[in-house]
């Protein structure tokens, strides 16, 4: 048996599985990655040949799966995201190249070209209002609290 460790916040967790169980559950788990350009072209093909959007996430998984697939067993995706909160790199997906990196105009960009499934309505109701937080901190804890204690303070 071979043991792997785990870091979680500095306590290391070992986890041990016989060959057996590990050559078990690599007959049913896989997993692999994909590069950039393959996630983006699967958001086009996709969408050109289904009219349905994937998110970035969703994409890295369909082309995975497409290279696992067996006629003889079910497949089934689950998406993870909705397209709209990685609206630049799916408009690029969809060669719809954004020229801005703009919430409210990329989502009318994404609106103007996409119909399924629907755009996410409280995603957009978010980024039509007002900014709010307008601070930039150091990305260190104190600093970070010191700047929430003073917005809660207003």
């Amino acid at each position: 048996m071979k043991a792997k460790s785990l870091s979680l916040q500095g306590f290391v967790i070992f986890l041990q599985i016989s060959d057996d169980l590990r050559g078990e559950l690599s007959s049913v788990f896989k997993a692999d990655w994909t590069t950039e350009d393959k996630c983006l072209d699967t958001i086009r093909s996709t969408f050109e040949q289904t009219g349905y959007v994937l998110d970035t996430h969703t994409a890295v998984a369909k082309d995975v799966a497409d290279r696992f697939v067996d006629s003889n067993q079910p497949l089934i995706i689950s998406a993870t995201a909705h397209y709209s909160k990685f609206a630049h790199d799916v408009l690029k997906g969809l060669r719809n190249f954004p020229t801005s990196h703009d919430p409210v105009e990329l989502f009318t960009s994404l609106s103007k070209v996409v119909t399924r499934p629907a755009p996410h309505r409280r995603l957009e109701n978010a980024i039509s209002r007002p900014q709010v937080h307008k601070a930039v901190c150091r990305a260190e804890v104190s600093t970070v609290m010191d700047e929430i204690d003073r917005f809660l303070s207003r």
